[in-house]
């Protein structure tokens, strides 16, 4: 009955925690919008900006 019991507590305590491969796949989302979102900003500077030849340098 014991042994029932502490079989049932780790299986439920096993699929409260993330595993490894959720993490990594997680991480690797999180990044990808990173990466998304910078490109994105990048290229509204880059069509707000003026073009680099008419820059002038003090």
């Amino acid at each position: 009955m014991i042994g029932l019991l502490l079989l049932l507590v780790g299986l439920v305590t096993s699929f409260s925690y993330p595993t490894s491969s959720w993490a990594v796949a997680t991480y690797a989302e999180n990044l990808k919008q990173l990466a998304d979102g910078v490109t994105e900003g990048t290229a509204k500077l880059k069509v707000g900006s003026p073009p680099e030849s008419s820059q002038t340098t003090p």
